[in-house]
């Protein structure tokens, strides 16, 4: 079987003023799930009609284990989190 896992070695590279790449380790199984937002409370913040501008990247799936975000206001404190997910009620965040 194949099993979920926090993402790890979670790191955050400058590529220009406003974008940034994101990238982590984790699981080969299910999808990485990504929120990108001015609110702490990320995945919350975002799914209740936070705008572009505030939640730059809304519950982005991939299987990759990097994220290019682009967009970003200089000088803007931006949380995010990562969630390794396999189905509803299998999954692990970082």
């Amino acid at each position: 079987s194949c099993n979920v896992s926090v993402p790890t070695s979670l790191a955050v590279q400058k590529i220009s003023p406003t974008s940034v790449k994101i990238t982590w380790t984790g699981s080969s199984c299910g999808v990485f799930r990504i929120w990108v937002g001015t609110n702490q409370n990320v995945t919350t913040f975002c799914s209740s009609g936070a705008t572009q501008a505030t939640c730059p990247v809304n519950d982005s799936k991939t299987t990759s284990k990097e994220l290019v975000v682009t967009e970003l206001n200089p000088g803007t404190l931006y949380y995010y989190r990562i969630m390794n997910w396999l189905k509803d009620g299998v999954d692990s965040s970082s």
